[in-house]
This record gives C-alpha cells, structure tokens and sequence, in this order.
C-alpha cells in the first residue's frame, strides 16, 4: 500500500508542481461544477477502447483545482474506494487504477520529461 500511495503521491506532485512553479494562484473548483465534468469526462472515457486504466467512476467525489483559463486538474476516484481495496491492490504485481486523472494544459512528468500526447488519451468539455 505503501508504494501505491508514493506513487499516487508522486503523480499528483509531478502534476500539480508545473502551476505551483508558475506560482498560480490556484482556486479550488466548486463540488457541483466538479461533479458536472467528472460525469461526463468519466462517460467519455468509458467509450475508450482500450482503456489505460480500468476505473468504475464516482464523479459525486472528484475533487480538483484550476486557474482559470490556464490550467487545471480534476481528480474521480474509484467508486466503492476503501483502505482494504488498496491494501489488496498494492499487494498485487499488476497493481489497480484507484482514479482517473484530467489535466488541463498540464501534463504528467515522468523521470523529468512530460509525457508523450501518444501515451495520453482525450476528451473534451
């Protein structure tokens, strides 16, 4: 579980350090218009298909935070989330989606570089 959530940890770093070293002032997105993309960025991705990550959406739990105009991250996590789950998943060699994560004009880095827009998919609001 550990190394999960160090990744899960790294992830939202790696995200959100891009806004914070442009030193934005980030706003915290209202529930309701949270709630109002996560469904439908969530219906989007459940037409992918071949999905990166497997993830039953809760789009009542997204979270996620913005300058307006500029840039963005919106978080849905796994419905049904719990400790145990990611206890379990953290044990296993394929590991589990636990949320699906949308950027926008950010993206994720990996061993300092951002990530290919082949390795990443798309939808639109």
């Amino acid at each position: 579980m550990n190394r999960l959530l160090l990744c899960l940890s790294f992830l939202m770093w790696s995200t959100l350090s891009a806004v914070a070293l442009a030193q934005a002032e980030l706003e915290t997105i209202d529930s309701q218009t949270a709630k109002q993309v996560a469904e439908q960025f969530s219906k989007q991705v459940q037409k992918f298909k071949k999905p990166q990550v497997k993830v039953e959406p809760d789009p009542s739990k997204a979270n996620g935070v913005h300058k307006p105009e500029e840039a963005g991250v919106l978080i849905v996590p796994q419905k049904d989330l719990t400790e145990d789950k990611l206890r379990d998943a953290a044990k296993s060699k394929a590991g589990v989606g636990v949320a699906f994560l949308f950027t926008y004009r950010l993206v994720p880095v990996v061993d300092g570089k951002g990530i290919s827009k082949e390795k990443m998919r798309s939808v639109t609001y």
